[in-house]
C-alpha cells in the first residue's frame, strides 16, 4: 500500500477542519442574525447570510473530502483522525466567535491529540475488504450478538428512563 495512507490521512485532515471551519461560521451567521434588531418575522432568512452560505460550503466540501479519504486509507486509521474536529473546533470557537478557551477545554484537548497520535502511530494502516459472506459470519459470531444486545438493551433503558422523567416533571 505504501504511502497512500498518509494520502487519506492528509485529506481527512482537510476535511476535518473544513467541517468544523463550516459549522462554526454558520453559527456566526445564525448569532448574526438572531442580533438583528427586528421581529423574527421581520428578520431575512438565514439563508441570505453569507456567513451561513460560506459555512454550508466548507461543511460540504469537507465532509466529501472525508467520505474521498476513505478510498485511500484504512477506517480504523481515519475514524481517529477525526478527533482532531475536536482541536479545530476549540480553536474556531475562539477565533470566529470569540468563545473563551477555558484550562479544562485544553487538558481535554491535549489528551485527545495525545490518543489521536497514538492510534496513527500504531494503528493498521491497511485496508481489509471483506466479502458480504465475510460480514455475515462477523454478525454471527458471540461477541458481535452480545454487544448488539447489550446495546440495545441501553438504548432501550435510557429511553424508558427518559420518558419516565418527562412524565414526572410535567
Amino acid at each position: 500500500m505504501g504511502a497512500k495512507w498518509l494520502i487519506g490521512v492528509g485529506v481527512n485532515l482537510v476535511g476535518s477542519i473544513l467541517i468544523n471551519l463550516g459549522t462554526n461560521v454558520m453559527k456566526l451567521g445564525h448569532n448574526k442574525r438572531a442580533a438583528l434588531p427586528l421581529a423574527e418575522a421581520d428578520k431575512p432568512p438565514i439563508s441570505r447570510f453569507r456567513e451561513w452560505q460560506f459555512g454550508v460550503a466548507a461543511f460540504t466540501v469537507g465532509n466529501v473530502a472525508n467520505f474521498l479519504s476513505f478510498g485511500y486509507a484504512a477506517q480504523s486509521l481515519l475514524s481517529a483522525i477525526g478527533c482532531v474536529q475536536f482541536v479545530s473546533n476549540v480553536i474556531f470557537a475562539s477565533l470566529v466567535l470569540k468563545e473563551k478557551v477555558t484550562r479544562s477545554v485544553l487538558a481535554a484537548t491535549a489528551c485527545i491529540v495525545a490518543g489521536c497520535v497514538l492510534l496513527v502511530s500504531f494503528g493498521d494502516h491497511s485496508s481489509s475488504v471483506f466479502t458480504a459472506k465475510d460480514l455475515l459470519r462477523f454478525y454471527a459470531e458471540p461477541v458481535y450478538i452480545s454487544y448488539l444486545s447489550v446495546s440495545t438493551a441501553a438504548v432501550v433503558g435510557c429511553y424508558t428512563l427518559y420518558n419516565m422523567g418527562r412524565r414526572r416533571t410535567l
